[in-house]
């Protein structure tokens, strides 16, 4: 559920509040919002954050409110109802590079300190 849609009027008696509600305009075809209820829901088309122009960050459903009554036509209501896209942490990390190289530089103890010397610079070890 995005978002919970309330409305009444005030009418009296058998028909009072609203009875339906339904999305004007503002959706995208493939359609990606429907209502159920009072609630407006996502389809079964999936909004892909990366995909999106930066236009269609944000949605502007023009939602109209019906209600029924017993002898005249419809009432209506409308509001604009702002749904605002955020990305999903969807996506792998990657590696930048995607290879390293590292160096361990083993000290070895020679009694010679000439040695040990040209061992590590041999290494490139810091000595």
């Amino acid at each position: 559920m995005i978002a919970s849609l309330v409305c009444g009027d005030s009418d009296s008696g058998p028909n009072p509040g609203c009875t339906g509600y339904s999305i004007q305009s503002g959706d995208d075809s493939p359609q990606k919002f429907t209502i159920s209820g009072n609630s407006i829901q996502t389809t079964s088309t999936l909004i892909d954050y990366e995909l999106l122009s930066a236009q269609n960050f944000m949605y502007f459903l023009v939602v109209t409110a019906s209600d029924d009554p017993l002898t005249d036509s419809p009432k209506t209501g409308s509001s604009t109802v702002l749904v605002r896209i955020t990305p999903l942490n969807d996506n792998d990390p990657v590696f930048t590079p995607n290879s390293y190289t590292a160096q361990v530089c083993v000290y070895w103890f020679i009694t010679s300190g000439l040695i040990e010397y040209e061992i590590l610079k041999f290494l490139g070890c810091p000595l």
